[in-house]
């Protein structure tokens, strides 16, 4: 029997305070771990692909001996996939909704397994991707989990990448060779240019870049990740815009200013971002790789210049390779180099025989070195262009040098590798104050403290308030570390 409590009548008129039915069921049990929680218990991906899964991982938990090769996964599922012959895969997450993180391994136990490799955010979105060269024969071992153990409903892609088409009907196309062996006189042959090709029409652009060694697959910390600088002149006028980079470490390219319209290709990503503008798919060949561009993206029509300047990284090292054209001038899309004759045919006379004269002797010329070209800092932040490329944060790198407004990227929430490649507050803010703050560590200092918005003097550093507030101190921190190189 229950206890009536003597204030019964009063607070429930007379009924009994006992549930109806006897006491109060147990909580829930705990949803169980997804099936292929362990490595052991992995899903096996069947051929043919493409195949996908949809699983909710709320209750996946994370092994002992389980590696963490990109930072804080956690919370893992785990798949497999034993191509029948090599061939390039792409893994995704696109289409779940919570932040997440993923790897490829090959390895027999999950206490010893080699990294193929990984991602947490690609493209700028919380889904992850990788793409690899898979062997045939070979199991290749798919952990997916989510970034400081998040979980929700994860969808689980593996296909063979997609080459997105080009126009149907071209209105234009050519090829533009360049060079064996001018790849700046490396040893590194991989990167050496040897032809263009242009395709496209009034909306689309296909530019496709050939190589004289392999690129594909792309192999994670080695001479074969391309990376890529291409800019446009979109009005085909070098009295408007700069040669950035090209002006740097190609031969100057005459009469081209490029505009804004510059294509970061990161190629070995499988995408290229534009200067402010959106992303660019890119697709491999074993020796090539294919952009595929918005003609809106470089001006809107087909009267444009471009050069390219392509390279690799190797670790934190970045090392340019070669450039196209290789002696100077930019690639027309009218299928010519800049500065040389139209392939427009016009009709030549029959030369007519003239005397050579009497050579006279010429005094030889006295050889003045060239001097080292300074790098331009286009955007004015203290920088040099050739510093915001560069992959090292600690020298300016990772900024976009037409952007004075930019700064440092720092870790991931939690202040984990790797860093997250998003400036977002306060975690970069942190970052900034952490790093540049006069004492080594917070509170900042007191010369960053300002007053509150008023009247005209809507940033106020006129009156100290001796509060840390956002975001008007933090823009002090920024304006006065944003120039920093060291």
């Amino acid at each position: 029997t229950c206890r009536v409590d003597i204030y019964e009548a009063v607070l429930n008129d007379g009924g009994s305070i006992c549930p109806s039915g006897g006491p109060p069921p147990p909580p829930p049990s705990p949803p169980p771990p997804p099936l292929n929680d362990d490595f052991v218990n992995a899903y096996v991906a069947p051929e043919p692909h493409p195949y996908t899964d949809a699983q909710l991982t709320t209750a996946a938990t994370t092994e002992l001996s389980e590696p963490l090769p990109c930072g804080n996964i956690a919370s893992t599922v785990w798949y497999s996939f034993t191509p029948s012959s090599t061939e390039t895969l792409t893994v995704n997450t696109y289409g779940s909704d919570f932040d997440t993180v993923l790897a490829v391994h090959t390895g027999p136990s999950v206490d010893s397994l080699g990294l193929v490799g990984c991602n947490d955010d690609f493209g700028g979105s919380l889904q992850s991707q990788v793409r690899f060269s898979a062997a045939g024969g070979t199991t290749y071992h798919i952990q997916v989990g989510g970034y400081n153990g998040a979980g929700g409903s994860l969808t689980f892609n593996l296909k063979t990448p997609v080459v997105p088409p080009c126009p149907v009907t071209s209105t234009f196309s050519f090829s533009i060779p360049d060079p064996v062996g001018d790849n700046f006189g490396l040893p590194n042959p991989n990167h050496d240019i040897i032809s263009v090709d242009v395709e496209g029409d009034a909306s689309t652009l296909c530019l496709t870049v050939e190589f004289a060694g392999p690129v594909e697959p792309y192999e994670s910390g080695s001479g074969q990740k391309v990376i890529g600088w291409i800019e446009f002149d979109t009005d085909q006028s070098a009295a408007t815009g700069s040669s950035g980079l090209l002006g740097i470490f190609c031969p100057d390219p005459p009469g081209m200013g490029s505009e804004g319209a510059q294509l970061h290709t990161w190629a070995s990503g499988g995408f290229g971002r534009f200067t402010g503008g959106p992303l660019v798919p890119i697709t491999f060949g074993t020796t090539s790789f294919m952009a595929v561009i918005p003609i809106s993206l470089i001006g809107g029509d087909t009267a444009f210049d471009f050069g390219l300047l392509m390279g690799y990284t190797f670790g934190a090292t970045l090392d340019w390779s070669d450039c196209a054209p290789h002696d100077g001038g930019c690639i027309r899309s009218q299928g010519y180099i800049c500065g040389e004759p139209s392939p427009t045919p016009t009709f030549t006379p029959t030369p007519t025989f003239t005397p050579t004269d009497t050579p006279t002797d010429t005094p030889t010329p006295t050889i003045t070195p060239t001097p080292t070209p300074t790098p331009p800092d286009t955007d004015g932040d203290g920088c040099n262009d050739v510093q915001e490329s560069g992959p090292d944060e600690t020298l300016g790198g990772l900024r976009d040098y037409l952007n004075p407004w930019d700064f440092f990227d720092v870790l991931g929430p939690v202040a984990s590798l790797p860093k997250d490649a998003v400036i977002d507050l306060p975690n970069d803010i942190l970052g900034v104050l952490l790093r540049f703050s006069p004492s080594g560590a917070a509170p900042y200092d007191v010369q960053f403290d300002r007053g509150p918005s008023a009247g005209p003097n809507p940033w106020n550093m006129t009156a100290p308030d001796g509060v840390i507030d956002l975001p008007n101190d933090i823009l002090g921190v920024i304006l006065q570390f944003q120039h920093s190189c060291r």
